[in-house]
């Protein structure tokens, strides 16, 4: 069973990938994720973290402010 940490991150990544149409590497705001999703900034930065140290997706500065889906699409689908 995924814990509430995973379940947010598996719902970032998806925002992400309907955002992108799937594309990857196609960079979208982390604020607009969170928006869209209707969370805080500090739920989204934990799932954000989380779904990057899984590989689902890529971020970039710090704090992460842009979230992309990685090269890799087979990362996508762990």
């Amino acid at each position: 069973m995924a814990t509430r940490s995973e379940r947010i991150a598996l719902a970032v990544r998806d925002d992400v990938m309907r955002r992108t149409g799937g594309r990857p590497m196609h960079w979208v705001m982390v604020r607009d994720v969170a928006k869209g999703l209707g969370l805080d900034d500090d739920v989204v930065e934990v799932a954000v973290r989380h779904a990057i140290d899984e590989g689902w997706i890529a971020g970039e500065g710090e704090p992460i402010r842009s979230i992309c889906l990685p090269a890799n699409p087979m990362q996508q689908l762990s």
